[in-house]
């Protein structure tokens, strides 16, 4: 049950064109990540929350280009 205790967080679609997002990606330095770092702003060098990735393009979504 705790395996996608991650996924909470995500409602698993794109905010921006609404298809599947199952990963994380940080809009700033682009980490990717398959578990929510809720602390990753601390060390990202932007500053930047980790977002849903959408699986169409492949960028977070606040840059989606779908």
């Amino acid at each position: 049950m705790n395996t996608n205790l991650h996924h909470k967080f995500s409602s698993h679609l794109c905010s921006k064109c609404g298809g599947p997002a199952p990963d994380w990606r940080c809009p700033g330095c682009n980490l990717l990540s398959s578990i929510y770092d809720p602390f990753h702003f601390q060390k990202c060098k932007y500053k930047a929350k980790m977002q849903a990735k959408c699986q169409k393009c492949g960028q977070a979504e606040s840059k989606c280009t779908c």
